[in-house]
């Protein structure tokens, strides 16, 4: 049967909601810091290859351009986990102080919506008991405890690759001449019209 239509449980979803946004947005910053050591890598080499002639400044400017995208890449990548509705609730009741009341409701009501589900009457009504019990406890959840913002695990490094390129793209790279000198002529001295070897 479903659930009863006296059990609203939006207040739930919307906690899991906010606390999946926030757990996304923490992946997209540690998917951003670690693209960002990829681009940095890539971006020096491609100045590099620009300043000993290999490519050509336009070839340079899009590869450029694609390392910047790397680290947008590495942000949508982290930005895309999954979260189920059970593990994020079971997080917030957990950093709650509820004794996995939300995670419950949220188990019962996809058990109480499936076509096939074989509950008898009494068990019915201690579902629907739970999940009016996690709609009422809702309002005590913390999904900033449940989900805190931190520092990337790869944000030192990643800085550190940016700092590198930085320097190295300042410095430059030294190339020996390739202008074309005149090391001598055979003969030293000749008449005007006569072939002279250099």
């Amino acid at each position: 049967p479903p659930p009863s239509p006296r059990i609203d449980l939006a207040v739930v979803r919307g906690l899991i909601g906010a606390a999946r946004t926030r757990l996304r947005l923490q992946g997209a910053i540690e998917g951003a810091a670690t693209g960002a050591i990829l681009a940095s890598a890539s971006a020096l080499t491609a100045v590099f290859l620009v300043r000993t002639e290999v490519i050509g400044e336009p070839t340079g400017i899009g590869l450029l351009a694609a390392s910047a995208g790397v680290v947008a890449a590495g942000a949508l990548l982290g930005a895309l986990g999954k979260h189920d509705d059970e593990h994020v609730a079971r997080r917030i009741d957990r950093a709650s102080g509820l004794a996995d009341r939300l995670s419950t409701a949220i188990a019962f009501e996809r058990t109480l919506r499936t076509p096939d589900a074989d509950t008898d009457a009494d068990t019915t009504a201690l579902m629907h008991a739970a999940m009016r019990d996690a709609a009422a406890v809702a309002p005590r959840a913390s999904v900033a405890k449940a989900t805190p913002f931190h520092k990337p695990a790869d944000l030192n490094r990643a800085l550190a690759f940016m700092a590198i390129a930085a320097v190295a793209a300042v410095l430059g790279v030294k190339m020996p001449p390739r202008d074309p000198a005149l090391i001598g002529a055979t003969p030293d001295a000749a008449r005007r019209g006569a072939e002279v070897t250099i």
